[in-house]
């Protein structure tokens, strides 16, 4: 680690999920987005956490990072969904 700022964080919005079935999201949340995306040295992180807020319930599969090229304030329309 090489940077001065070691943590930044996202809050999901409706913008950043979509419902696909029943009780499964497609959740997209561009690396852009983050706050302080600038202030951060990307090609030397190391690990993503994620918080759950208390009583949900939560399971994960199929994570990628992935090229994204649409408006980080409106990520699923760039899909076409």
């Amino acid at each position: 680690y090489t940077g001065a700022k070691r943590r930044i964080q996202k809050t999901l919005n409706a913008s950043n999920y979509i419902q696909i079935k029943d009780s499964s999201y497609q959740i997209c949340v561009p690396l852009k987005s983050f706050a302080s995306y600038n202030d951060f040295h990307w090609d030397t992180f190391k690990e993503i956490r994620f918080k759950i807020i208390e009583g949900s319930q939560f399971e994960m599969s199929d994570f990628k990072i992935i090229e994204f090229r649409g408006n980080p304030k409106k990520p699923n329309q760039w899909k076409g969904l």
